[in-house]
């Protein structure tokens, strides 16, 4: 039996005056779906590295990471994914064209992503590291 690769990726949860910013995907095999910025760590790049930059690309805005909201674990047939959550907030509301991949970055309530359709969301993994910031853990 072979094993499937193993995927390492980094997402945020960027936080402003108790809010979360989400990014719709514009790719077509998830248009429309609301995720956090998030993204698979290029060669010789740290788990920071890449959420500095996916939150740049995605957002449109430099972060600075407040710490690490956890560790999380998927596994598919194709793969094994391991997702670095990090906590984050913006340096300033100065904000930079968004990657050509999405549509929109909006700003949400606990009780507005908690209105979201679970199907509003790319997958399962997002949904999860949503609930576990409307939990606050840390």
């Amino acid at each position: 039996m072979s094993h499937s690769p193993t995927k390492l990726y980094c997402s945020l949860i960027i936080e402003k005056d108790g809010k979360i910013l989400l990014v719709k995907e514009a790719k077509p095999e998830v248009y429309g779906k609301w995720n956090q910025p998030a993204g698979h760590l290029d060669d010789h790049e740290t788990p920071f590295e890449c959420a500095i930059r996916e939150a740049k690309e995605e957002t449109g805005y430099d972060v600075e990471l407040t710490g690490l909201q956890g560790i999380y674990y998927m596994s598919t047939e194709k793969e094994y994914t391991i997702s670095f959550c990090f906590k984050a907030i913006i340096k300033s509301d100065h904000q930079e064209t968004l990657a050509k991949d999405i549509l929109e970055a909006r700003w949400f309530s606990r009780k507005e992503v908690l209105q979201l359709p679970k199907e509003s969301f790319r997958h399962q993994l997002a949904i999860k590291r949503l609930e576990d910031w409307i939990a606050g853990k840390n």
